[in-house]
């Protein structure tokens, strides 16, 4: 069994079996897209998630054929969601703060049979008890592929409260998750590979 202390506590699962989405954070740091830079594959979803600020999510450069973009994100208008339908490298800028340096970019790939779909099984069969928690709660999922990885969590405001290293066993995982020092209210993880995100999530804590 392996054992991750973090204190947080999963409520709800965002993904697609086939796809994964990748949260991207607008002025967390202030005039910053986080992260900037990311690998996706065709059929991902970039999701621009506003935390402080008034931002756009511009596209620039982006592959011919590709859908441009340009949407405000702010606290009225709190998410967007883009679908990459074509592979290619793609530029982005907030408008009103490029000359700031606030921009981004993602390179988009063909999957390779299997690759994009590596992570299902985690999505398929992952599961928390008990939710809501006091204390702790155990994350429970299987996996068909040995991995390190992280966790990652975010509360409520983009910041980030804390990543623990992760070795995911191929086969039945267990992961023990201390929820005793966390604040109550909702909190936001990231599952990932090396540096992307595979698995997004809710958590709230007692």
């Amino acid at each position: 069994m392996k054992k991750i202390f973090i204190a947080t506590l999963f409520s709800l699962v965002i993904f697609s079996a086939k796809a994964t989405v990748h949260v991207v954070l607008v002025g967390q740091n202030g005039l910053t897209f986080s992260p900037s830079v990311l690998n996706v594959f065709v059929g991902d979803t970039i999701r621009f998630k506003w935390v402080n600020g008034f931002h756009t999510t511009t596209s620039v450069n982006i592959p011919s054929s590709a859908e441009t973009w340009d949407v405000n994100i702010t606290s009225s208008k709190t998410e967007y969601d883009y679908i990459v339908k074509t592979e290619g490298e793609y530029a982005y800028e907030c408008s009103p703060h490029v000359g700031a340096g606030m921009v981004g970019s993602f390179t988009a790939t063909q999957s390779v049979t299997g690759i994009s779909d590596q992570y299902a099984t985690i999505k398929e069969s992952v599961q928390i008890n008990p939710n809501p928690a006091a204390d702790q709660t155990m994350l429970t999922f299987n996996s068909n592929i040995a991995f390190k990885g992280s966790l990652r969590i975010y509360n409520n405001n983009g910041n980030m409260i804390s990543e623990e290293k992760l070795k995911v066993g191929k086969g039945e995982n267990s992961i023990n998750i201390n929820t005793s020092s966390l604040k109550s209210g909702l909190y936001y993880v990231n599952l990932l590979n090396k540096e992307d995100a595979f698995l997004v999530m809710k958590m709230i804590r007692q």
